[in-house]
C-alpha cells in the first residue's frame, strides 16, 4: 500500500491497469465530492475527465482483445482492433443507414 497520494506516485513504473485504476479513482473522488456538496452541474474539467476515462477504458479493452486475437493467429483482426479510427462499439447512432436502405 502506498502512503503518498495517487497524484504523487510515479506512474511510469505502473502497468496500464494500475494507471487507469488510479485515474478512475481520482474521477470518482471528484464526483463523490460534487455529489456530497449538492452540486447539480459538473465543471468542464471533470466532464472532460469522464470522457477521457471512457476513451482510456475502451482503448484498454481493445488492446487486450488485440493481444488475444494475435495470440490466436488473427493478426489482421488484431491490427484492426488497435486502429483508433475504427469504431468497435460506438455510442453514436449510425446515421445514413436508414436513408440508404429506403433509397434502394
Amino acid at each position: 500500500m502506498y502512503s503518498a497520494p495517487a497524484s504523487f506516485t510515479n506512474l511510469s513504473s505502473h502497468d496500464p491497469r494500475r494507471v487507469i485504476g488510479l485515474f478512475l479513482a481520482r474521477l470518482l473522488a471528484y464526483l463523490v465530492r460534487l455529489h456530497a456538496a449538492g452540486e447539480a452541474a459538473v465543471p468542464k474539467d471533470i466532464a472532460a475527465m469522464a470522457h477521457s476515462a471512457e476513451a482510456l477504458v475502451s482503448q484498454f479493452i481493445r488492446m487486450r482483445a488485440a493481444e488475444q486475437l494475435k495470440a490466436c493467429g488473427f493478426t489482421f483482426a488484431a491490427n484492426a482492433m488497435r486502429a483508433p479510427d475504427i469504431p468497435v462499439c460506438s455510442h453514436q447512432p449510425a446515421f445514413g443507414t436508414h436513408r440508404a436502405r429506403s433509397e434502394l
